[in-house]
């Protein structure tokens, strides 16, 4: 004849599955720990990545404020004096062609037009004039009499630098 097996302690119960000794009732999985802590974490993490890609996009491509246009003047300036016509067509929104670049070259330096100061003159938000106080000399570097001139170098912001937004004179000169 067939017994049932006998647990560990003797007992004439049989042992089933999903069940501790007798007496210590049956034994289930633990229960499962809540996920909201991590679903909360991710959600927190992708909001702050969204954010801080839209707010450098934002910022990238955001036009910045003007700054002070007198160095931009004074730059122009002293490429006048050196005569470096490809800085002065680098100082305008649009450059103008070589040819004219070549022309402003020739007569700077045929009538010695020299320019002595830059102040701003007027200006707000996007536009400012650049008073330039201009004189002639000799061949030799003197003053050549008459009285100095101004003339007023246009800027615009443009493209986040000022720049020069009109062609020069066949002197390069506004």
């Amino acid at each position: 004849m067939n017994y049932p097996q006998q647990g560990p302690y003797g007992h004439g119960h049989p042992q089933q599955p999903g069940y501790g000794p007798p007496g210590y009732g049956p034994r289930f999985p633990p229960p499962k720990k809540p996920k909201t802590g991590l679903i909360a974490g991710l959600a927190i993490g992708g909001v702050v990545l969204v954010g801080g890609g839209v707010t450098a996009a934002i910022l990238l491509t955001a036009e910045s404020d003007p700054t002070d246009p007198v160095p931009v003047g004074q730059a122009y300036a002293d490429a006048y004096n050196k005569r470096d016509v490809d800085t002065m067509a680098s100082l305008q929104c649009k450059p103008d062609p070589v040819e004219e670049r070549q022309k402003w070259f020739n007569e700077m330096n045929q009538d010695n037009v020299h320019i002595d100061s830059v102040k701003q003159f007027n200006g707000s938000g996007t536009f400012a004039s650049i008073e330039m106080q201009v004189t002639q000399q000799t061949s030799g570097g003197e003053y050549a009499g008459g009285p100095p001139y101004q003339k007023i170098l246009t800027l615009k912001w443009k493209d986040d630098r000022w720049c020069h937004d009109e062609s020069l004179s066949r002197y390069g000169l506004p």
